[in-house]
């Protein structure tokens, strides 16, 4: 998926590279090539597959700029290069978010990162919840299946199985909530 934002600023064509640089260095862009044009990256498949936060997306940006009389023309293109992945609203949400931050950054000299940081745990937030929500389903639905199976071929097993399905539930919810935490603390 590609996006392109255009515009002019007021002043000249090394100043606007440094800005588009210096700012996406700050959302957490590296730099891949600088001259004739500003190549960015951030994130990797891989990663991109495996962390709930929209800005491990693999992703890549590539600035033009051009210089127009007393003006500079910018020419932005966002490239998302991530496979395998759904973005989802929030993950949208923030791209977009950084475009106009982009923009608010090119023309003032600032932009609130801290909005962009928000956008991005509250990102990361939603995923954890819909797949802990997931995992809480599928394991009420097989233990529901589990006790259906045991109850129909050994009526006596019923309580150790109960016993074993609380234990083995809560050992989990407490690996679950370890990762999760460690992984906040990742972020």
């Amino acid at each position: 998926m590609r996006f392109r934002w255009s515009g002019a600023v007021a002043y000249d064509d090394q100043q606007a590279r440094q800005r588009l640089q210096d700012y996406f260095e700050a959302i957490g862009y590296e730099c891949l090539q600088g001259e004739p044009e500003l190549l960015m990256q951030r994130g990797s498949f891989l990663r991109g597959l495996v962390s709930a936060a929209p800005r491990w997306i693999w992703t890549r940006i590539l600035a033009r700029t051009h210089p127009w009389g007393s003006q500079t023309l910018v020419d932005v293109e966002f490239q998302i290069l991530q496979r395998g992945r759904t973005l989802q609203e929030l993950d949208a949400e923030l791209l977009v978010e950084e475009a106009r931050q982009m923009v608010r950054y090119l023309q003032e000299g600032d932009a609130d990162f801290e909005q962009l940081n928000r956008l991005n745990r509250r990102a990361v937030r939603s995923a954890w919840r819909a797949t802990l929500l997931t995992l809480a389903l599928v394991a009420l639905l097989t233990a529901w299946l589990g006790m259906a199976i045991l109850t129909a071929h050994a009526p006596y097993c019923f309580l150790a199985y109960l016993t074993g399905s609380i234990v083995g539930g809560l050992m989990t919810w407490f690996l679950l909530r370890f990762l999760a935490r460690r992984r906040r603390e990742g972020d």
